[in-house]
């Protein structure tokens, strides 16, 4: 949604909302921390530490409300999107932070971080390229979307069993679709 926010509000608004979708990419990435927070405060509720929760969300809230405060008067709804993007990062980053003391969990540091890295560059270079038409835009962000998928393979994203898995269902998927594919015979009048 956020490499596409451009086009979508282009297609689906008229001129007066245009501008705002300058403030979508900040505000997705502002909602993946959030569900990075939903993640990582599991522990609060696993062992029963619930007054520890509203401490957390509580110190995110001012940290958002003292954004809000510095940031939207001299960047308006810019500044608004920003300041939730960084409350939540410090939600998720303040959960985290004592969660893993309540109820470690060994997350894939290596792996969030490889896919952090690719998708963040590969947003910014397709929120970079200059206003063309919205269909060469949407190719050109077609081509930044599969291209996700090979940078992923180039950082060795993937464990082997999950490289494996993918060509099974690979294979799985060309089996039926030749088997669901009409013969000579049954194409001929």
């Amino acid at each position: 949604l956020a490499l596409l926010s451009r086009e979508v509000i282009l297609l689906l608004t008229n001129a007066r909302y245009h501008a705002a979708w300058g403030v979508v990419p900040w505000i997705c990435l502002a909602y993946v921390a959030y569900g990075a927070y939903m993640v990582l405060n599991v522990g609060v509720y696993l062992t029963n530490h619930t007054a520890d929760a509203w401490k957390i969300v509580g110190a995110a809230a001012v940290v958002n409300l003292a954004l809000n405060v510095l940031l939207i008067p001299s960047r308006g709804m810019h500044g608004a999107a920003v300041a939730t993007l960084v409350s939540y990062v410090f939600l998720a980053l303040l959960a985290w932070r004592v969660n893993r003391r309540l109820y470690p969990i060994a997350y894939e540091g290596r792996r969030l971080l490889k896919v952090a890295g690719v998708s963040g560059s590969l947003l910014t270079v397709g929120l970079l390229l200059p206003a063309t038409s919205i269909p060469a835009s949407l190719a050109l962000k077609g081509v930044i979307l599969l291209a996700y998928w090979g940078l992923l393979l180039a950082v060795r994203f993937f464990h082997p069993y999950e490289l494996d898995y993918a060509r099974k269902l690979w294979g799985q998927w060309r089996a039926r679709q030749r088997h669901l594919a009409p013969t000579h015979e049954e194409r001929s009048p």
